[in-house]
């Protein structure tokens, strides 16, 4: 049976929590913080979950919040394949302030990830991957890690004739499309950015992304337009 595995490389705990008020060089009382497992392709993996569907989820971890966050997915019977690394898995941070209902989103970097460590991850992946299974990579490089990771995966998806779903942003993604993808997920401005125009309008969409699919090694786009849905 075809398997799906997601691929988190630079993984997260949610932490968010409210205040009443904010304002600044002021000490905030803020209330009990909640805790969640986070990143783009552990996301996945929990969407799938709660649809009733089994992944494996593979993801790079380090330190104190790396096993906090092993707990939590335990905790969410998510099937998991952690790679060790020696930094910390990032806290993001959301605080809502109640009193106007906004809320302030604060999202950190990542560890620095050592040659050694994000090369494990490529080969791990390659131990796992077979004919037609599903690779969903999400999320985004951790500092250390070559702009040109995403690419090195398709090499390694093609070589097990797996089907590559890609969904990140930035120079990462233009490599990573470049070489080779089943289904990219890119956002308006990332797609204007892979066809090389400034800006793209609803009435032109269809056109650009055809045209994208014609002259792209890349089966299935989907083109994410925040509230008007996805194409």
């Amino acid at each position: 049976m075809n398997k799906i595995i997601t691929l988190t490389v630079n993984p997260a705990i949610d932490k968010s929590t409210s205040v009443d008020g904010i304002r600044p060089n002021s000490k905030l009382r803020c209330n009990i913080p909640v805790y969640e497992p986070g990143g783009g392709g552990i996301n996945v993996s929990r969407v799938i979950q709660e649809l009733g569907g089994t992944s494996l989820c593979m993801y790079m971890a380090g330190g104190p919040t790396g096993t906090h966050l092993k707990k939590q997915l335990t905790a969410l019977n998510i099937v998991q394949q952690v790679i060790p690394i020696s930094g910390w898995v990032r806290e993001n941070l959301a605080v809502t302030d109640t009193k106007n209902n906004e809320q302030y989103r604060f999202g950190m970097p990542g560890p620095m990830v050592e040659e050694s460590e994000w090369k494990s991850a490529l080969m791990q992946l390659d131990t796992v991957l077979s004919e037609n299974d599903f690779l969903v990579v999400s999320g985004s490089l951790c500092p250390g890690m070559p702009i040109d990771f995403f690419a090195q995966v398709s090499k390694i998806a093609k070589k097990n004739k797996a089907k590559y779903i890609l969904d990140t942003s930035g120079e990462a993604l233009i490599k990573g499309a470049n070489e080779g993808v089943y289904l990219l997920k890119p956002n308006l401005g990332e797609l204007a950015t892979l066809c090389g125009i400034n800006e793209i309008s609803y009435v032109e969409l269809e056109f650009v992304a055809k045209n994208f699919l014609k002259n792209n090694p890349c089966e299935i786009l989907v083109i994410s337009m925040g509230p008007q849905g996805a194409m």
